[in-house]
């Protein structure tokens, strides 16, 4: 299984790939990559789950990454 630790502020997150973020409310919500890309000198990312279609946030949001598979035990 790869489960890394947050993304480096120019690394492009791979399409598909599960984000894992903590909320301001200290909830942690994985979430599924849709786009990743730098945005007037910060690294945004756009993914779907738990209201966040398509809405855009910084990186540094990012507790860890995960392939798509690794969560599914592939």
């Amino acid at each position: 299984m790869q489960i890394r630790q947050r993304p480096l502020p120019t690394e492009v997150i791979p399409k598909d790939t599960w984000v894992i973020i903590q909320q301001p409310s200290k909830q942690i919500r994985a979430i599924t990559c849709e786009e990743s890309e730098i945005v007037d000198g910060k690294h945004m990312i756009k993914a779907n789950g738990y209201g966040f279609s398509g809405k855009p946030f910084p990186v540094s949001k990012i507790v860890k990454t995960a392939a798509l598979n690794a969560v599914n035990g592939q």
